[in-house]
Order: C-alpha cells, then sequence, then structure tokens
C-alpha cells in the first residue's frame, strides 16, 4: 500500500484514469463467476485494498500459470473518486526503456542511460467499476473495461468477472435519447442531425459504430457526445454495432403528395404502425392518439361553421 496523500500518487492515479477516460470503453456489469471480483470482494462499500489485490493477484496467478501466451507485468489497484462517483480501478501495467541524459559531474560530462520505468499513460488493460453505480443502481452497467494497443486477453476478462460484455441494444437506444436531446448550434436541424448519424452507421463496416469517430463526424468534436454523456451520467459504450430497428429509428421518411403531408421514423412503418396494404393505393395508419387529435380539430371546424 502506497501514501495515497503523495502528490506523486494522485498524479499517477489522475494519469491513469485520464487515460482510461481516452480509451474506448466497452461497458458491462460482474458475474458471480468463482473466484471473480464478484465472489471474492465480500463488501464493496468497505474495501480492504491491500488484502483484496492479493486475494485478486493469487487468483489471476492460477488461472496463467499454464498459459505460455501471458505476459508479464504489473496490477495497479486503486480507490478514487471523481464527479461525486467513488471507483476501484484495477490497470495491468508494463515497464518500458525510456532515455535520459544525466550531468556526470566527477567527469564535468553528460551522459545518456536508458531508464526502465512503469508506464502508466500506455497500460494493457484496464477495468473501472464504478462503487457508487454497483452499490445504488445496480442494475446499471456499472463496470468499464478497456484495451490497451492489444486485445483485451480472455484471462483478464474471466479473472475480473463478466456478465452481458456487450449490449448493443442499450447502447443504441441511449444513442438515440442522446441525439435526441444533446444541445445543437442554433439553426442546426435534429432531423439533419439523425440522418448524419444514419448515413455514419450505413457507412460502417458491420454497422459498427465508434462514438469518438461519430461525434467528429456529426459535431466535428470527436469529444462532445461522450462529454454529454459523462455531464448526464448517461451509460454508453465507446464501440457498438448500430443495425436493424434501431438503425432505422434514426431515418426519417418525409412524403407530400395529392394535399397530404406524411413524416414519420423509418421504423414506424411496419405492420402496427404504418402499413403499406397489398394494393399498393391505400396507406393505412394505425394511431388512437392521431385519430383523437383529427376528430378535435374536425369537431373545432364545425363549431366555427355554425
Amino acid at each position: 500500500m502506497i501514501n495515497s496523500e503523495n502528490e506523486q500518487i494522485i498524479e499517477i492515479v489522475e494519469t491513469l484514469n485520464s487515460a482510461f477516460s481516452n480509451r474506448t470503453i466497452n461497458r458491462a456489469v460482474l458475474s458471480e463467476i468463482e473466484l471473480g471480483f464478484k465472489s471474492t470482494i465480500d463488501d464493496f462499500e468497505n474495501i480492504d485494498l491491500l488484502t483484496v489485490s492479493q486475494l485478486l493477484c493469487t487468483n489471476l496467478y492460477q488461472q496463467i500459470f499454464n498459459l505460455s501466451s501471458a505476459k508479464g507485468g504489473y496490477l495497479v489497484f486503486t480507490l478514487y473518486r471523481v464527479a461525486s462517483h467513488n471507483y476501484l480501478g484495477v490497470f495491468f501495467v508494463r515497464k518500458t526503456t525510456g532515455s535520459n541524459i544525466e550531468f556526470q559531474n566527477p567527469n564535468n560530462s553528460w551522459d545518456l542511460e536508458l531508464v526502465r520505468y512503469l508506464d502508466v499513460k500506455h497500460f494493457a488493460m484496464g477495468v473501472r467499476i464504478n462503487i457508487s453505480n454497483l452499490l445504488n443502481n445496480p442494475d446499471s452497467r456499472y463496470l468499464q473495461l478497456v484495451k490497451g494497443n492489444t486485445n483485451v486477453s480472455d484471462y483478464f476478462t474471466n479473472w475480473i468477472g463478466i456478465s452481458n460484455p456487450v449490449s448493443e441494444n442499450i447502447d443504441a437506444g441511449n444513442l438515440f435519447e442522446i441525439i435526441n436531446n444533446i444541445e445543437l448550434d442554433e439553426g442546426v436541424d435534429r432531423d439533419e442531425v439523425k440522418r448524419q448519424v444514419y448515413n455514419y452507421a450505413k457507412n460502417q463496416s458491420n454497422r459498427l459504430v465508434n462514438i469518438r469517430s461519430l461525434s467528429e463526424y456529426v459535431f466535428e468534436d470527436p469529444n462532445k457526445i461522450i462529454d454529454y454523456c459523462d455531464s448526464q451520467n448517461i451509460e454508453i459504450s465507446h464501440e457498438f454495432k448500430l443495425k436493424g430497428k434501431f438503425l432505422n429509428k434514426f431515418y426519417k421518411i418525409t412524403a407530400q403528395a395529392d394535399g397530404i403531408w406524411i413524416q414519420a421514423n423509418y421504423d414506424k412503418f411496419n405492420e402496427e404502425d404504418i402499413r403499406i396494404l397489398d394494393d399498393n393505393e391505400t396507406i393505412l395508419i394505425k394511431s388512437q392518439d392521431l385519430v383523437r387529435i383529427i376528430n378535435e380539430q374536425k369537431h373545432r371546424s364545425t363549431d366555427y361553421d355554425d
């Protein structure tokens, strides 16, 4: 255990958290797997970090003992607080080599030396658990997982114990709500923004949406969507597939003919809401609210005629 009040330690934790936030984050929850985080940590509200870290390191060692492909490294466990939320962070860090120029006073000369240090800015893998959400909103996706320059190794996710690592329907639904509510510049049409989201996703391989890339494409700011989510405490993975009915919600069909004007999201054209009948001459719209509004306006028109 290292002194948490040491300014250098605080700076390292802030660097780790900042580097984590800048990665592609995937959201999940903890599973009940044996020797996983949830079964090892008895009380998330009062974590004995040193004891917990020792137990978890032993669990990881048992998993990778016979795994020749597993690379070595150092595990940094930390409890910290950001934006009124308490976090447990675990970062897999490796050493790297850097250069340092040192003045050799006895020789009155300069010399170049190689230095080995833990590269906290480029950690290999990491997990961040929002303890506040875990305790107060257990149905939330309180766990965040990131990868470094390599894919997240299976042994790392197995060691943590992760359930539902991909929840694309949740992310797609959250993105639709974000686009419906995020602040737009004056004069920007929200339906046009939705159309841009639709076009972006349609052009991606396998409809895989990267939130930073999408934000840059739509708003010319790679952090606008993520910053909005952070400010509103909205959970969204930074990369997921946007397809099917969730993608179609971003596309709006508009048609005007014969004195009739109709506009609706693409997903509304189905057997339940708006249907084009087999004769290709009839449109059937099922909506009690729409019928009510039309009847009210017809009734008001009749009153004016009297």
